[in-house]
């Protein structure tokens, strides 16, 4: 039998407007778990947006398939804005066959998703103001 490693960070900060979720590590069921506790609790606590950053994931499985797509259902059914960022390259190909891009993004950049998300206002992709002039939106 073969296991697969389950260390993972886990990381949640405020950037301007923006609930920014860091992952680091293996996405297999562990971690799925934590992301879709620490992500529903700021979904159903917080009135920000929510961007979860993929960037420094090593890999995922099917547990983090299912976990995003929980996630995109959850901040749906709460009108709440909710999107992936900075998914690697080659992990890509494993969320294709879930057509997961379309509804919750992954290509573009954390600091993309942190503008696209104050430009919708932070509420189920509804209209809002952009950030200040200056202001830190995302880093």
């Amino acid at each position: 039998m073969i296991s697969a490693p389950t260390r993972f960070r886990l990381r949640r900060e405020n950037v301007g407007p923006v609930v920014v979720v860091r992952f680091h590590g293996f996405l297999g069921a562990a971690g799925a778990t934590a992301l879709r506790s620490l992500v529903e609790d700021v979904l159903q606590h917080e009135s920000a947006p929510v961007v979860v950053d993929l960037a420094g994931t090593t890999d995922l499985d099917c547990h983090a398939v299912s976990a995003l797509e929980a996630l995109h259902r959850h901040a749906l059914r709460r009108g709440r804005y909710l999107r992936v960022a900075a998914v690697p390259p080659r992990l890509r190909g494993l969320l294709d066959p879930f057509d997961l891009h379309s509804a919750l993004g992954g290509t573009g950049s954390v600091a993309h998703e942190c503008r696209a998300a104050g430009e919708a206002g932070g509420a189920g992709g509804a209209g809002g103001a952009p950030p200040a002039e200056g202001e830190r939106v995302c880093a």
